[in-house]
């Protein structure tokens, strides 16, 4: 107590942003023709944006994806010969991961991955080259938790979704 001085915020510092009340998120509007109204609820907000991320994405089908099919010689009316993959092929591309990316649904993160013992290698392998024998490819693994975050400087009251 001694050390401190006039000046010295280090104990209030805490106090004060831990007592402020936390910050309204503004109203937001979608963008049509004409601006329509203003949404202001958490709930008018997420059903906005749930709207939009319909009209966005596509929902997912029961056909080959490019990600499988590039691994297949020949198109699918006729008998594919599918290249299994190794267990050295697939620790080079969990290698290449991109630590900073956020993790799936599943909560495996691309560091979890490149750290994977060789035995998790070899199971991962098993796992791909499943999917690759039977061309099918999981829903669970075609689902992603969207989280919108504000672009820093930029004013979050011209929230505008087009």
């Amino acid at each position: 107590m001694s050390s401190l001085t006039r000046y010295d915020n280090s104990i209030w510092r805490p106090i004060k942003t831990s007592t402020k009340p936390p910050p309204e998120n503004p109203p937001i509007r979608k963008h049509t023709p004409s601006p329509g109204p203003r949404a202001h609820s958490n709930q008018e907000k997420a059903d906005l944006f749930a709207e939009y991320l319909v009209d966005v994405f596509t929902p997912n089908d029961d056909t080959v994806d490019r990600a499988v099919s590039k691994y297949l010689d020949t198109d699918l009316a006729s008998t594919p010969n599918i290249r299994m993959l190794t267990p050295k092929q697939m620790e080079t591309e969990t290698s290449r991961l991109r630590t900073r990316k956020a993790p799936g649904i599943d909560h495996v993160s691309p560091l979890m991955l490149k750290e994977l013992s060789c035995k998790g290698i070899v199971l991962l392998t098993y796992l791909f080259n499943a999917i690759l024998r039977l061309q099918y490819w999981p829903k669970q693994l075609k689902i992603a938790e969207i989280i919108l975050i504000p672009k820093p400087g930029k004013n979050p009251q011209r929230c505008i979704i087009i």
